[in-house]
């Protein structure tokens, strides 16, 4: 074998390592990479399907005035059911607890709007029995309307007794309905609770409300001929 094939064959083997080393250190710091990539930290973690979230500032907020609402109508709900005497019924509790997650809010707020309604319902339908008791022209029928304008229980016997003598309980009796008011107190000439007023005695709430303001002012006096 003459000098230049030993010389050719050793340059070969010499490009054969350094082409190893390379591929050798370029394999090196892929590992390297590929470690430091994963020792990275992760991005913050999103929040998956099925997770409790807490609830919005607006949230809370609607749920508050959804209960403020419904108290407000289970108190006039209350107040109709005392004039028929019938026992009043408590607030319900339906707040979530300290940690409450969003589901628990929006159940509350819908439940409290829910009981609104129901609420309202319940009173609109007593009103309505108030306004139209029905049944034999006695007094007693006007009672819950009675309390609902303000006469106090303890006015009552009289009352009675004077609707009854006065227009036998019958609102569209003639010269001034259940109280029998004199046309001068109805047409602004004379006056009921400081002021000259206009109004309808035929209607049998306005009346025994105008009944009441004058009897704040008068007691029985002006229907002292059948309250005695």
């Amino acid at each position: 074998m003459n000098h230049a094939k030993i010389t050719l064959l050793v340059l070969c083997g010499l490009a054969l390592l350094a082409a190893g080393a390379g591929l050798a250190l370029a394999g090196g710091a892929g590992q390297a990479v590929g470690a430091q990539e994963s020792a990275s930290p992760s991005p913050t973690p999103t929040a998956t399907a099925g997770t409790p979230q807490p609830p919005s500032e607006a949230l809370v907020a609607a749920t508050l005035r959804a209960r403020r609402a419904a108290h407000r109508a289970l108190r006039q709900w209350n107040r109709a059911r005392r004039c028929f005497d019938k026992p009043t019924r408590s607030r319900p509790r339906l707040m979530p607890g300290y940690g409450a997650d969003e589901a628990a809010w929006l159940a509350a707020r819908d439940s409290y709007r829910s009981l609104r309604l129901d609420y309202k319902t319940r009173f609109h339908r007593l009103r309505y029995l108030m306004r139209h008791p029905g049944g034999a022209a006695r007094a007693a029928r006007w009672r819950p309307l009675a309390l609902w304008v303000g006469w106090p229980r303890s006015a009552w016997p009289m009352l009675a007794k004077v609707m009854q003598r006065e227009s036998t309980s019958c609102p569209r009796r003639e010269n001034g309905g259940l109280l029998q008011f004199q046309r001068p107190w109805y047409t602004a000439v004379w006056r009921i609770a400081g002021k000259l007023r206009r109004w309808n005695p035929y209607n049998p709430e306005t009346n025994l409300r105008m009944g009441y303001l004058v009897w704040l002012e008068q007691r029985w006096g002006p229907w002292a001929a059948t309250a005695y």
